[in-house]
């Protein structure tokens, strides 16, 4: 039990820091990978169609006549339409009908009645006939709409292709934009259109950025300040950070989306606002940290220049240049350290760390080589002088370095700025014959032996 209660107190403590440390990271101005939270995050309403349509309910058959003492003589139409197809029989022949009390005529078929719609029989006729009855009905669709006379489902709570609402569920263009709520009042669609209702769901459809509000804003977590401004260096080169604003927030209309275009629009999401990020790229002398200034001068971090090493302020040893350097003048290496590092008195020292015979076998007499530790030594057999672009650190040539800032590739006939950089292939030496040259030779001198004895005439 004790050691499950100091497990619970290790974890507890744990938590605590790493929700101080995503705090940190989520207030601190110009941090390198930023944290949105839900309430930067940009959310689309979800439409969805509902339709009315009118749909066969069922049909019936009906007899109507005129004689004495039978009925009914009318038939009136007790729904939302009612569509005559077929008449069965009609006594006389010759036998009219009147629709809602007009002038008498033939009846044909198909013939169609709206709710309240009659017709009726002349003294002596008599008529049976068959006809379909439709409801309007109120259906829901999904994402797209449909005929509400055959598909989707019948909206509950609704009479036919009316439902309660009020006004506030309409947007400035009369679209219907949430589900009604209890009302006294009530919308009907008209047949055979459709409306739009906001489903009560949303999705994340962008990101709104708010982490700086000025260029000051995004110095902090950033390794070099230059002029004043955040900045890291990547190939001899700085880029600088800044607050930069980007983007325009989406207007309610935007954010109103139809399901079934949900996902064209999560393809293009809203960003937009203030986000810290690279604002240009300078090119400066020297990168600080590094050995680019050579065996006497150093990089100097304000100005990013290099100078003297008695000359350049610094924090740490780091600041005056990292690993060793070779001054050729007097063979040796040295290093560079932080004096009295923080203070106003402090600055870059240079120390020798060792001295040498040589780094090359070109510092070494006649017949010498410059061995592992920096010692010339006699070759058994003398290097020769280097044929190709490049032969640094080959025994058997001279060496012959690559230029300032670049590396020989294997085999050094080219030099490149990595190894990894040495790809294409080298180019042959001056002078050389390439593989297309040799070919050509080789043919031309086939050619010579067997085509040109038959070109001299034979005695």
């Amino acid at each position: 039990m004790k050691t499950k209660g100091i497990s619970a107190i290790i974890w507890y403590v744990v938590a605590i820091a790493a929700i101080g440390f995503l705090a940190q990271g989520k207030f601190q101005g110009g941090q390198l990978f930023a944290t949105y939270g839900l309430e930067e995050a940009v959310f689309c309403n979800v439409y969805e169609f509902q339709s009315c349509g009118l749909q066969k309910q069922g049909s019936i058959q009906a007899e109507l006549t005129q004689y004495l003492f039978q009925s009914p003589k009318t038939l009136t139409c007790g729904y939302d339409k009612c569509i005559i197809t077929n008449i069965i029989s009609k006594d006389p022949s010759y036998a009219d009908v009147k629709f809602n009390g007009g002038n008498a005529f033939s009846l044909s078929v198909p013939y169609t009645l709206n709710f309240g719609d009659n017709l009726a029989l002349g003294s002596g006729v008599s008529m049976i006939l068959n006809y379909d009855y439709y409801n309007r009905r109120l259906a829901w669709c999904g994402g797209s709409a449909c005929d509400a006379a055959v598909t989707g489902i019948t909206v509950i709570g609704s009479d036919k292709c009316t439902f309660t609402t009020d006004k506030s569920i309409y947007d400035k263009y009369g679209l219907v934009t949430r589900q009604p709520g209890v009302s006294s009042q009530s919308y009907t669609v008209p047949v055979g259109e459709s409306i739009q209702i906001f489903n009560g769901q949303q999705f994340i459809c962008g990101t709104k950025f708010n982490q700086c509000a000025s260029d000051a804003d995004c110095t902090a977590g950033h390794t070099y300040l230059y002029n004043g401004l955040g900045a890291e260096a990547s190939a001899g080169t700085l880029q600088v950070y800044g607050c930069v604003s980007g983007g325009t927030a989406p207007t309610q209309e935007q954010k109103d989306v139809l399901a079934a275009e949900k996902s064209g629009v999560t393809s293009t999401s809203f960003n937009y606002g203030n986000r810290c990020q690279v604002k240009n790229t300078v090119s400066v002398q020297c990168i600080p940290g590094t050995a680019s200034c050579g065996a006497n001068a150093v990089c100097d971090i304000s100005t990013f220049t290099c100078k003297a090493a008695g000359e350049v302020k610094c924090n740490q040893d780091r600041d005056c240049g990292a690993g060793e350097v070779y001054d050729q003048a007097t063979k040796s290496y040295y290093g560079f350290a932080c004096r009295n590092p923080g203070s106003l008195a402090s600055y870059c020292d240079r120390n020798l760390l060792r001295k040498v015979d040589c780094k090359y076998n070109t510092e070494c007499p006649a017949s010498f080589y410059c061995d592992v530790g920096g010692i010339c030594k006699q070759s058994v057999n003398p290097p020769q002088a280097c044929p190709n672009a490049c032969c640094e650190g080959d025994v058997r040539y001279f060496d012959k370095p690559a230029p300032p800032g670049q590396v020989c590739c294997p085999g050094g006939q080219s030099f490149a700025s990595t190894l990894q950089a040495c790809t294409a292939s080298p180019p042959p030496p001056p002078g050389a014959l390439g593989i297309f040259e040799m070919i050509v030779i080789v043919l031309l001198l086939l050619g010579g032996i067997l085509i040109v004895p038959k070109l001299i005439p034979q005695r």
